[in-house]
C-alpha cells in the first residue's frame, strides 16, 4: 500500500490531514500544530496517523546509495551518519524521516518517502513511535 491510511488512498480531511489537499502543498495554511492523534480511521493493519500528519523519525542514519547495497528484507541501516553543524552548538549525524507532515507536500505522505533531517534540528512537524515487538 503506498499510503498508510485506512484505505490505500489520500483523502484530504476524511483519513489524512485538511491542512494537507486538496492542493500538493500548504501554501496559505497558517496551521501551527497537527491533528490530535486517533482523529482519522486507522490502517489495515490498526496503525493511526502514519501519514500526512506529522513524519516519523526512524532509527536509522542517512546513506544517500545505502538501499543500493543493503539487504532486502529488513535492512538495518548505516551503522553511522555523516556528522553536520545546523548552527551553534548544534552537531550531530544525518537521520532519515519517514512519510509527510501537516507542512509538507501531500505526494510526500507515501509510506515510501524518506529524506534526511539533521538529529540535531527536529522539526515540529516529525514525530516518532514507540514498537513492540
Amino acid at each position: 500500500m503506498r499510503h498508510a491510511t485506512n484505505n490505500g488512498e489520500l483523502e484530504p480531511g476524511r483519513n489524512i490531514s485538511s491542512a494537507n489537499g486538496p492542493a500538493w502543498s500548504l501554501d496559505g495554511d497558517s496551521r501551527e500544530l497537527p491533528d490530535p492523534p486517533g482523529r482519522y480511521q486507522p490502517s489495515p493493519i490498526g496503525l493511526y496517523d502514519m501519514s500526512g500528519n506529522v513524519a516519523g523519525w526512524v532509527n536509522d542514519y542517512y546513506h544517500a546509495d545505502y538501499y543500493q547495497n543493503s539487504e532486502r528484507t529488513n535492512p538495518v541501516g548505516p551503522a553511522a551518519g555523516k556528522a553536520v553543524t545546523v548552527g551553534p552548538g548544534l552537531k550531530g549525524p544525518e537521520r532519515v524521516m519517514r512519510g509527510g507532515d501537516y507542512h509538507g507536500q501531500i505526494i510526500n505522505s507515501s509510506t515510501v518517502s524518506r529524506r534526511v533531517v539533521p538529529e540535531s534540528s527536529v522539526p515540529l512537524s516529525g514525530g516518532s513511535r514507540c514498537a513492540s515487538i
